[in-house]
């Protein structure tokens, strides 16, 4: 993949290469200056070998979806969230499953850390933090659990902060 990206910078014309770049396994985020350099570029890709073809998903209403973060774009700057497919339908690990408390456990913890790490301002990270309690309850966790779990997140991260 890296060759591919590389040969395509090399010959696409410097006005047509993205501003930035970014690739995780095989999903790729570029900006560009010029919407007409989209193209261009994506033409480049798909020149240089027939077997790895790209497709471009162009943001709408100033937002897109990469992988699992949800991207906006306003005055003010970048906002990020979490993502879900639409396909998302909230069913997790049951508490009421036969499965380890400790896999109860790092289910919320797992949820808490990715949002904290996607969400780009603390009411984002509310908002999310109400959305994985939910999503939770739905799935039988209880309440007293959950919140236990949002206060330990906080005062781990907190804790590290304050001694660094």
């Amino acid at each position: 993949m890296n060759y591919v990206i590389d040969k395509t910078l090399a010959i696409t014309p410097e006005s047509h290469q993205p501003s930035f770049f970014s690739r995780y396994v095989d999903d790729c985020f570029a900006t560009f200056p010029e919407p007409a350099s989209i193209d261009v570029f994506l033409n480049s890709l798909n020149s240089i070998h027939k077997q790895i073809q790209f497709t471009k998903e162009i943001e709408m209403n100033n937002s897109l979806a990469f992988l699992d973060v949800f991207i906006e774009k306003s005055n003010s700057g970048i906002k990020t969230s979490t993502y879900h497919k639409p396909t998302y339908t909230g069913l997790l690990l049951k508490y009421s499953s036969f499965s380890p408390l400790r896999y109860k456990h790092n289910l919320i913890n797992n949820l808490l850390q990715r949002s904290f790490a996607i969400c780009n301002s603390y009411l984002q990270i509310h908002t999310e933090f109400q959305t994985i309690k939910t999503t939770l309850m739905k799935n039988e966790y209880p309440s007293v659990l959950i919140d236990k779990c949002i206060r330990h997140f906080f005062n781990k991260k907190f804790s590290l902060q304050r001694s660094n």
